[in-house]
C-alpha cells in the first residue's frame, strides 16, 4: 500500500481560477474534510505541504 499512501500525494488547486469560483480557502477546507474521514493528522500535514516540501526543496 506504500505505492498509494499520503507520502506521494500532494493537493494542489487551480489558482487563481479557483478564486473566482468558490474561492481558494473553500476548496482546500473542503478536500482537507473529506480525506480527515480516512487521513491521520500527520498523513494531512504531508498531503497539504510536507509532500511538496520533501520533493521540493529536500536532497534525495
Amino acid at each position: 500500500m506504500a505505492q498509494f499512501g499520503a507520502s506521494r500525494l500532494m493537493w494542489g488547486s487551480d489558482f487563481p481560477v479557483v478564486s473566482s469560483r468558490e474561492g481558494y480557502g473553500f476548496a482546500r477546507k473542503w478536500v482537507a474534510d473529506v480525506l480527515s474521514d480516512t487521513l491521520d493528522a500527520a498523513d494531512l500535514e504531508l498531503v497539504f505541504g510536507g509532500t511538496a516540501k520533501r520533493l521540493f526543496f529536500e536532497p534525495s
